[in-house]
C-alpha cells in the first residue's frame, strides 16, 4: 500500500506539497523499519490532518490502521479501516481495508463479525483465492476454538504466519511433535526474526500444553539463554517455572517465578504468586504458602487465579493440576535532457563543448535539439553521428539504438563521410547492448561506404569483435590477424586487435598460439597497463592450461607484484595463484594469495572466494580453530555473499571437529549453532558423557534439549531413551517411567521399541504399579513377541500377576539380579544407548 502512495506522488500534488509528503513518507517508514510504531503513528496522524482530504487520504488512513494494529491497537485499528470501508475514495483499496478489519475483529474476540466480513471479502474479486484470505479464516478458527478446521484451512500455505498457527493448532490438537516440526521449518526459514523468536517461545508452550514437562523445561531454559532480552522472557521464566512444579523441583521453580511476582503484567504476577505458594506447600512451608495465597487474593481480586488462591487457603494440600496458559500471538501485517535556445549551430557547439568536458547528458541534449529543430540544415547527420557517441559515451545504449535506428530509417539515403559514422555508432550501440547480430551489420554497412575510409579500419574491428562474441572464432582470429598492422600509430586500436585476435586463439583452445601473442602484447606494451595487465594475466592462463602450473604463477605473480593496485584483473590473478597452490596442496603459499586478494582488493568479486579458500586451507590441514576464525571472517565481511550459506556449514562442521577435540569448544559450538544438524549430535554426545559420568539429572536435562531442539533428528530417539536411562540409573522410576512413555509415543518406528516397553514395564513395577507394569510386558509378547525380551517378559508377567493377586507388596521384595527369578521384581533391560544393566 506504501508503493502505491509513493507512485501516486509523482502525478497529483505541487511539487512542494510531493517533495513534504516524501519527506514525511520516508520518516515514517524508517520508523517502521526500526519498530517505532508509536512514532509512525504519530507522523502518519499528521500527514492524515495534512493530506487527508486529497486523493492520497485513502492510502495515509490504510497505513495508519495498519500501524495502530501494529502497535495491537486494534479498536483504533479497527475504527479507522471501518473509515474506509465507509467512504473508500478508490474502490481498490476497499477489499484491503475488510481484509484488516477482519484480522481487527479476530484480535478484539468479535469473531462473529470477523466471518460476516471475511465472507463478504470472499465475494471480491480474487480474494476467494488469496492466500491471505485462507490464513484470516484459519486464524479465526483457532481462535475459536476449532483447531481441526484451522488445520485443514492452513495446511499447504506458506506464509511463515500460516505456519506459526498451523503448528499451533497441531499443538492444541495433541500432536506436540508435528507442532516442533512446523516450529523448527519457521525458524530454519525466517532466522532473527520476531517470528523466529515467538515460534521457540510458542514451541515451548505446545511442549508444557501436551505435558511433556521434561521437553518443556529443556525448550524455555534454552528460550531463556538465547533470548534474554526479548519480551516474552519472563513469560518463559513462567512456563520453566511451572514445568518444574509439574516434575516436582519445587525450590528451582521459585527462583524463576519470585521475580515474576513484581511484574506491570497483574495476570503474569498473580499466576507467578499463586504456583510460589503452591510451591511453598510441596516444600513444607505452609506459612509461607498462606501468606502468599492471600497476597494473591487480596491484589488480583478480579482474576480468575484468586479463586483458586482462595480454594487454597481452606485446603491442606494442592489441587491436582491445573494448567495456566497465557496467549501471546501478534501479527504482521509489513529524464533531462536539457535543451538551449541557440540557433542550431550554436547547439552544435555547445553540444562538442559538452562532450569535450564530460557532461554527456548535455551534450545529447544539444544535439537532440538540431534533430527536432534544425531538421533540414546540414547539420541534421553530423549531430545524428554525435548524439549516438554522446548516448554511447554515457552508458545510454538503449537510447542510441532506438534513436539510431529510426533515423537511419527516416533518412535513408544519406552517403556522407557522417552517414558512416552514424552507422558506426549505431552499430557501437547495438554491440554494447549485445546486439551482435544487428552490430555486425550496420558495421559492415559502414565500412562499405565509399566516404568511409577514415572509419573503415574500427568498423572492421567492430565486426572482429561480433564475430568473436557469436562464436565464430575462426573467422574472428583471421580477421584479428589482418588488423593487427591496420593503424600502427593508433595505440589503443593496435592494442584492441592484438587483445581479439588473442581472445579467439584462447577460446579455439589454441593456447600455444595465444601464449605467443599475449606475451608479445606485454613485451610490445610494457608501461601500458591496458596492454601489460591481459596480457600477463592470459599468459599466465595460457600456460595454466598448458599444464605449465609454475610458469602460470610466475606470470601472474608479476603481474601481482607490478600493479598490486586497482586493475580488476589483478585480483583475479593473484586468486588463481592461490587457486593453484591450493590444488598442489601447498597451503602456505596458497594462504599468502588468497590474502594478498582479501587485503588488496576487498571489493573485488574475488575476494569473498579468497577468504573462504583461506578458511579451507585451514580446515584441509585440521586446524579447526583456525579455520572457524577464517570462516566468520568471511560472514563479518561478506553478509550478504551467495556463498553465505556453504560458509555457514563449513563454519559449523569447523566448530563442530574442534569440538571434538575440546569440550569447551564444543559447549561454545552449541551455543552458537544451536539449531546446527551436527549441533543435535554434539548436543546428544554433551548429555551422553554427562550419563558415563554418572552426572544422571544433568544428562537428562541435556538430553532433552537434543530431543526438543532436533524433533527430526534421528539422534532424538536415541536422546529420548537415553533420558529415561539416566532416570532409572538414578532410581527416579516416576520420571523414568514417564520418559519411556513418551519415547514410545513420539518415536514408533525406533528399533528399541521392544526394551522400551520392557524397561518401562520395570519402571512400573518399581512404583508398585503392577497392573501398567503387566501391560508394558504383555506389549512385548503381543507385538514383539520374537525379541529378546520375550522370554524374560513372560517371567515378569507371571511376578506382576502374583503381586496384583496378593494385594500387597512384600515388605523387603528381593533385589533385582542378573535374571528374573519368581517372585522377584522386574529388572531394566540395558539398550544400545548404555542404559541399565
Amino acid at each position: 500500500m506504501w508503493l502505491l502512495l509513493l507512485v501516486a506522488l509523482t502525478g497529483a500534488l505541487t511539487t512542494d506539497q510531493s517533495r513534504v509528503l516524501v519527506e514525511r513518507y520516508n520518516r515514517v517508514q524508517a520508523s517502521i523499519e526500526e519498530s517505532d510504531y508509536s512514532r509512525a503513528a504519530g507522523e502518519l496522524n499528521g500527514m492524515v490532518r495534512d493530506f487527508g482530504g486529497s486523493e492520497f487520504g485513502d492510502e495515509l488512513r490504510f497505513a495508519l490502521a495498519e500501524t495502530y494494529f501494529n502497535l495491537g491497537q486494534y479498536q483504533r485499528s479497527l475504527g479507522t479501516f471501518r473509515q474506509l470501508l465507509d467512504s473508500p475514495r478508490h474502490g481498490y483499496i476497499r477489499p484491503e481495508a475488510m481484509y484488516g478489519a477482519a484480522l481487527c475483529y479476530i484480535m478484539l474476540g468479535n469473531h462473529a463479525q470477523a466471518r460476516l466480513m471475511l465472507e463478504d471479502l470472499s465475494k471480491q474479486g480474487g480474494y476467494d483465492r488469496d492466500d491471505r484470505t485462507a490464513f484470516a479464516f484459519g486464524v479465526l478458527s483457532y481462535f475459536q476454538g476449532d483447531y481441526r478446521l484451522a488445520i485443514e484451512r492452513l495446511s499447504g500455505l506458506t506464509m511463515p504466519e500460516a505456519r506459526f498457527f498451523l503448528a499451533k493448532s497441531h499443538s492444541r490438537e495433541g500432536k506436540p511433535l508435528q507442532a516442533l516440526l512446523e516450529f523448527k521449518e519457521i525458524t530454519s526459514e525466517v532466522p532473527n526474526t520476531p517470528l523466529a523468536t515467538m515460534a521457540h517461545f510458542a514451541a515451548g508452550q505446545a511442549l508444557f500444553l501436551n505435558h511433556d514437562f521434561d521437553g518443556a523445561r529443556a525448550k524455555f531454559q534454552f528460550f531463556i539463554d538465547e533470548f534474554p532480552a526479548s519480551g516474552l522472557a519472563d513469560y518463559a521464566h513462567y512456563f520453566l517455572g511451572c514445568a518444574l512444579i509439574a516434575r516436582g523441583d519445587h525450590a528451582a521453580a521459585t527462583e524463576h517465578l519470585l521475580p515474576l511476582t513484581r511484574h506491570r503484567d497483574n495476570f503474569l504476577a498473580a499466576h507467578a504468586g499463586y504456583f510460589i505458594g503452591y510451591a511453598e506447600m510441596a516444600l513444607g512451608k505452609p506459612e509461607d504458602a498462606v501468606e502468599r495465597f492471600q497476597r494473591v487474593r487480596a491484589n488480583y481480586p478480579n482474576t480468575k487465579i484468586a479463586s483458586f488462591a482462595n480454594l487454597q487457603l481452606s485446603q491442606a494440600m494442592l489441587a491436582t493440576a491445573d494448567t495456566v496458559q497465557t496467549l501471546l500471538s501478534t501479527s504482521q501485517l509489513a529524464g533531462m535532457f536539457r535543451t538551449g535556445e541557440l540557433s542550431g549551430v550554436g547547439n552544435y557547439l555547445s553540444g562538442v563543448i559538452f562532450y569535450q568536458t564530460g557532461e554527456y547528458a548535455g551534450a545529447a541534449g544539444q544535439f537532440e535539439t538540431i534533430l527536432t529543430r534544425y531538421a533540414e540544415t546540414a547539420l541534421r547527420e553530423p549531430a545524428a553521428a554525435m548524439l549516438l557517441l554522446s548516448l554511447n559515451t554515457a552508458g545510454q545504449f538503449e537510447k542510441a539504438v532506438a534513436i539510431g535506428a529510426k533515423y537511419v530509417a527516416d533518412y535513408p539515403g544519406d552517403t556522407t563521410a557522417w552517414r558512416a559514422r552514424t552507422l558506426y555508432f549505431l552499430a557501437d550501440g547495438l554491440y554494447y547492448y549485445r546486439k551482435y547480430h544487428e552490430a555486425d551489420a550496420h558495421y559492415q554497412r559502414a565500412y562499405t561506404l565509399d566516404a568511409s575510409a577514415d572509419i573503415a579500419p574500427y568498423a572492421r574491428l567492430g565486426r572482429c569483435y561480433c564475430l568473436y562474441h557469436l562464436g565464430r572464432l575462426e573467422e574472428a582470429a583471421g580477421g584479428f590477424k589482418g588488423l593487427l598492422a591496420a593503424r600502427t600509430t593508433d595505440t589503443l586500436y593496435t592494442i584492441s586487435a592484438y587483445l581479439g585476435y588473442g581472445y579467439s586463439l584462447f577460446n579455439k583452445g589454441d593456447f600455444l598460439a595465444s601464449l605467443d601473442v599475449f606475451e608479445a602484447l606485454s613485451n610490445t606494451f610494457p608501461d601500458n597497463e591496458l596492454a601489460s595487465v591481459p596480457g600477463h594475466f592470459y599468459s599466465g592462463y595460457c600456460y595454466y592450461q598448458l599444464e605449465y602450473y609454475g610458469q602460470a604463477v610466475d606470470a601472474w605473480t608479476l603481474l601481482m607484484n607490478k600493479y598490486p593496485e586497482g586493475n580488476q584483473k589483478v585480483p583475479e590473478a593473484a586468486f588463481r595463484t592461490g587457486d593453484t597452490y591450493f590444488k598442489a596442496l601447498e597451503y602456505d603459499k596458497a594462504l599468502a594469495a588468497f590474502a594478498f586478494v582479501v587485503e588488496r582488493h576487498p571489493a573485488s568479486e574475488y575476494a569473498p572466494p579468497s577468504q573462504a579458500l583461506i578458511a579451507q586451507c585451514w580446515y584441509n590441514q585440521r586446524r579447526y580453530l583456525d579455520a572457524v576464525r577464517e570462516y566468520q571472517k568471511f560472514l563479518d565481511l561478506y553478509p550478504s555473499d551467495p556463498q553465505g550459506p556453504s560458509v555457514r556449514k563449513s563454519l559449523e562442521n569447523s566448530y563442530y571437529l574442534a569440538g571434538q577435540e575440546d569440550s569447551l569448544v564444543m559447549e561454545d559450538f552449541l551455543k552458537r549453532f544451536p539449531q546446527s544438524d551436527m549441533a543435535a549430535q554434539g548436543q546428544y554426545d554433551k548429555g551422553k558423557a554427562l550419563f558415563d559420568a554418572g552426572r544422571y539429572e544433568e544428562a537428562a536435562l541435556e538430553l532433552q534439549k537434543t530431543v526438543v531442539n532436533f524433533p527430526g533428528s534421528l539422534l532424538a530417539g536415541d536422546a529420548q531413551l537415553l533420558t529415561a536411562e539416566s532416570y532409572a540409573q538414578a532410581e527416579d522410576w516416576k520420571q523414568a517411567a514417564r520418559a519411556y512413555r513418551k519415547f514410545l509415543d513420539y518415536f514408533p518406528e525406533h528399533e528399541q521399541q521392544a526394551g522400551a516397553w520392557f524397561n518401562l514395564g520395570t519402571a512400573l513395577f518399581n512404583v508398585d504399579d503392577y497392573a501398567e507394569s503387566l501391560t508394558a510386558f504383555q506389549r512385548i509378547l503381543d507385538d514383539h513377541g520374537d525379541s529378546e525380551y520375550a522370554e524374560s517378559a513372560q517371567q515378569n508377567i507371571e511376578i506382576c500377576r502374583k503381586r496384583l493377586g496378593a494385594g500387597v507388596v512384600e515388605e523387603n521384595p528381593p533385589e533385582s539380579g542378573s535374571g528374573i527369578a519368581p517372585e522377584s521384581p522386574p529388572e531394566a533391560e540395558g539398550s544400545s544407548q548404555g542404559g541399565q544393566q
